[in-house]
């Protein structure tokens, strides 16, 4: 990975949203075929509100 510690606040929550797009593409896939599904809901609801809480920080930054 990158360092991360020259980065500004702004260029981390990018880096951040990225890796949720991954998360919630891969989420979203294994949901559609796996015997876990609700497990995998579940994970796919905590990366919407983590995606929130990032809006608003990206807001106030």
């Amino acid at each position: 990975m990158e360092n991360i510690e020259k980065k500004d606040p702004r260029e981390l929550l990018d880096m951040v949203y990225i890796r949720l797009d991954l998360l919630e593409r891969d989420v979203s896939e294994m949901a559609k075929r796996e015997e876990s599904r609700g497990k995998l809901i579940a994970i796919n609801e905590l990366l919407e509100e983590i995606r929130d809480i990032l809006n608003v920080m990206r807001v106030k930054c």
